[in-house]
């Protein structure tokens, strides 16, 4: 039991000798010189020389062990070995308490922070800074905000400022520095404490309608000293919006009082302007060349009075305009009558409205006759045109059927002309006991053979095979054994008839390509079923449909995609040719299809169209559809795509996008999917894809144009 209390009589020592001073885990810098702090409690060194806490503990220890005893082992301390004992321990509690001895322990010793420990915390904190900070706020989470002593007095003598001057009669503060300080009450001033935030609250909200009366009256009779001018009365006239909040935070009485000051202002300066204006109102001539200065004069003074019209005076003003105006009409209201009698369209009749029958006097009895009169020209105009609109629908539906009975028709003959062909080759094949091939059997022939021409002469055998038997099978045999020649290829059969295929150029898909029937002392049924097989299939390629009616002249070419051109005439020997010949390079000049009135078909193989126009006449342009280039089947649109304009016609537009020019020396522009423009020569409108390989293309684009 003496072991015990010893030492909790030396702990107690430990205790009352260790120290703590204020510090902060962190803190936040706040606006207006408030930091928020997170406040702590660490071991702070005894001040002094470090062997007073050692020598006080000896001290203790060795008095507490002289007057007790102490057994151990069997063994008895008393007086001097006890005190000396003692001694020793009080001496280690001193060492440990300067920190002596376990330095590093000694530093780490911490205490928990509460709130309630708050005005302490903030005095020792105080002396470790050397800033006298008060406490602005607690938090509910051991944090304070502190804000400087002297920013605290400086707020309040600023704050009594403005209660001395509130307090007078007639504050010097003005309105606007009045809600400064209602929005500083949430900033700067929020630092103090929350009872003298509302007492200046309650302060200003209180003389805020005496302050807003002041400045209120103030800025009206400041503006007393502007010029007479129209600027001024503007600004006179915006005063209440410019100034709303002070309106709203003044009296009544003020309010009325300001308003009147405004009011003799604006009056006094339209005494001074207005005659001026009645004036120049006054000189304008009543005839009929007065109407154009009166909507003139009538159109400045919109402009400039448009929004004062509720004064009395611009009232008046516009009255005198409306009164000139009416009176000018009587002079003329027969001429007026003839121009709306002659008027042929709605924007006629508007035009005359607004330029005679605009700003007058509507209670005048010729303005309203002749309201009347253009309100019942209007309808008959309106009801001409809807029998006019109507006119031009069965124009339109007619021509519409007689384009369906023309296709109909047209349908009709080709049939017809087949079957004439059909009875013919049968005839001519009995007769002469001969085929007679088709243009589009010796089409087959020719892309046959077009896959044995390359580069370095060599074919697969079955293909050379597949040609060969192709054409044996329509009884014409090959001349020689030898390989199969990309020069020309000769085939006869037993009527002397010629089958020739022909590649001149490259080898490698030469342009000039064709397989040829050549029919000697053709007769005259011969010629017939090959120029009816031509027109009725076929379209001449300087021409935008094909004409089942025509007869084809010998030389003309004629196409169905564009990648095969078909022909016949009767050569020097009077030999009947027909001729297929390959058009994958597109050498041929070929017109656009038509589709309807104003619709054509651009593809790869046209180039022209059958489209004229007249220098300086307007052009529009639409194009939609889209068609695929090249081996990929690169989908493309008439704005065209990115790259490969290495293989284009003209270089500066996009891939594949549709481009025209006009007449054949024309230079290239683009159009895309719309373009309008005039044009700027007289000729025929070529159309077609900006890409100079067409073979490995398809499709077209859908044109629709219209010229003016």
């Amino acid at each position: 039991m003496k072991v015990f209390s010893g030492l909790l009589i030396l702990v107690l020592f430990a205790t009352s000798c260790t120290t703590y001073q204020a510090t902060v885990t962190k803190h936040d810098e706040l606006n207006y010189s408030a930091i928020r702090v997170y406040p702590e409690w660490t071991y702070k060194k005894p001040k002094g020389k470090k062997w007073i806490a050692p020598l006080i503990g000896l001290s203790i220890g060795g008095a507490y062990g002289y007057q007790t005893e102490f057994t151990y082992d069997g063994q008895t301390f008393r007086e001097a070995e006890n005190a000396a004992i003692w001694g020793g321990v009080g001496l280690l509690a001193g060492a440990m308490v300067n920190g002596i001895l376990f330095p590093k322990y000694a530093a780490r010793r911490k205490q928990t922070f509460e709130l309630s420990q708050s005005d302490k915390w903030v005095k020792s904190f105080n002396s470790t800074t050397g800033i006298n900070y008060v406490i602005s706020q607690k938090e509910l989470n051991n944090t304070l905000v502190l804000v400087p002593e002297e920013k605290i007095r400086e707020l309040r003598q600023q704050a009594q400022v403005l209660r001395n001057d509130l307090n007078q009669a007639t504050p010097t503060i003005g309105f606007d520095e009045l809600q400064s300080w209602k929005g500083n009450l949430q900033r700067e001033y929020s630092v103090l404490p929350s009872s003298e935030i509302s007492d200046l609250s309650l302060l200003i909200s209180t003389n805020e309608t005496k302050v807003a009366n002041i400045d209120l009256l103030a800025k009206a009779q400041q503006l007393q000293s502007l010029k007479s001018d129209l600027n001024s009365v503007n600004v006179l006239n915006a005063f209440s919006g410019t100034n709303a909040l002070l309106y709203a935070k003044a009296d009544a009485l003020t309010q009325r009082r300001a308003n009147d000051i405004i009011f003799t202002r604006i009056t006094d300066i339209f005494n001074q302007i207005l005659p001026e204006e009645k004036n120049k109102l006054a000189s304008i001539e009543s005839g009929k060349e007065g109407i154009g200065p009166i909507n003139t004069f009538y159109q400045l003074f919109t402009q400039k009075y448009g929004n004062l019209l509720a004064y009395e005076e611009v009232k008046e003003l516009k009255m005198l305009v409306e009164a000139k105006k009416s009176s000018m009409l009587t002079a003329i209201a027969r001429e007026i009558r003839l121009e709306i009698d002659n008027a042929q369209s709605v924007n006629q009749l508007e035009t005359i409205n607004s330029t005679y029958l605009s700003h007058v006097d509507t209670g005048n009895s010729l303005i309203a006759s002749l309201n009347e009169r253009i309100v019942a020209r209007k309808q008959e105009i309106i009801e001409e045109e809807k029998r006019r609109e109507l006119a031009k629908q069965r124009a339109e539906q007619e021509r519409r059927d007689q384009i369906r009975k023309e296709e109909e028709a047209k349908r009709r003959v080709i049939s017809q002309n087949n079957a004439v062909v059909d009875r013919l080759r049968r005839d001519l094949r009995i007769e002469f006991e001969s085929n007679f091939p088709t243009f589009e059997e010796l089409q087959a022939i020719l892309q046959a053979y077009i896959k044995l021409i390359n580069d370095d002469g060599e074919y697969f055998v079955s293909d050379g095979e597949y040609f060969v038997n192709l054409v044996e099978r329509k009884g014409f045999m090959r001349r020689g054994m030898n390989n199969i020649s990309y020069a020309v290829e000769t085939f006869e059969n037993s009527r002397g008839f010629t089958l020739r295929a022909a590649a001149y150029g490259a080898k490698n898909a030469a342009k000039f390509t064709n397989v040829s029937l050549e029919i000697p002392n053709p007769s005259k049924e011969m010629i017939r079923m090959y120029k009816l097989e031509l027109v009725s299939n076929y379209r001449n390629t300087f021409r935008s449909g094909m004409n089942p009616y025509e007869d084809a002249e010998a030389g003309d070419l004629y196409v169905d995609s564009g990648k095969t051109v078909y022909e016949y005439e009767i050569d020097k020997d009077g030999e009947l040719v027909i001729e297929v010949r390959k058009n994958t390079d597109a050498i041929w000049p070929i017109m656009a299809e038509r589709i309807s009135t104003n619709t054509i078909k651009v593809d790869s193989f046209s180039n022209f169209t059958d489209i004229s126009v007249r220098e300086g006449q307007l052009v529009e342009i639409e194009a939609s559809g889209s068609i695929k280039l090249g081996v990929f089947s690169v989908d493309c649109y008439p704005e065209g795509i990115n790259g490969f304009r290495y293989n284009n016609v003209d270089q500066r537009f996009n891939h594949g996008c549709l481009i025209g020019k006009i007449g054949n020396d024309g230079e290239w522009f683009y159009i895309g999917r719309n373009k309008t423009f005039t044009a700027p020569a007289s000729g025929v409108l070529h159309l077609r894809i900006n890409d100079d390989v067409e073979i490995d293309n398809s499709g077209y684009f859908t044109v629709s144009y219209s010229v003016e």
